[in-house]
């Protein structure tokens, strides 16, 4: 096992790189890169909807994370206003 001095690296063999190396097939490798690609592609159109100066006052954005926060804080109203109407007292 002969090292290169000059370069620092192993010569003649591949430099083991843990971010490199997944436990996936190619198929699934190639399905993450695309999701990937979707993620960025959503993202850039958020931002360049975000920051449209050309946008209405009352024009709104909703991503799906805000409607999920928005849906469960009115289940636990909805449960509150139940628990008080049936003489139980809220928790």
């Amino acid at each position: 096992m002969a090292e290169s001095k000059s370069g620092g690296g192993v010569s003649g063999r591949q430099v083991f790189n843990p971010n490199k190396i997944y436990n996936v097939s190619e198929e699934e490798m190639r399905a993450m890169q695309e999701r990937a690609k979707m993620r960025a592609a959503m993202k850039q159109e958020f931002r360049k909807k975000v920051t449209n100066p050309y946008a209405g006052v009352g024009g709104y954005i909703v991503s799906d994370l805000h409607l999920f926060h928005m849906t469960f804080a009115v289940r636990l109203r909805i449960l509150e206003i139940a628990e008080q109407t049936m003489g139980n007292p809220p928790v």
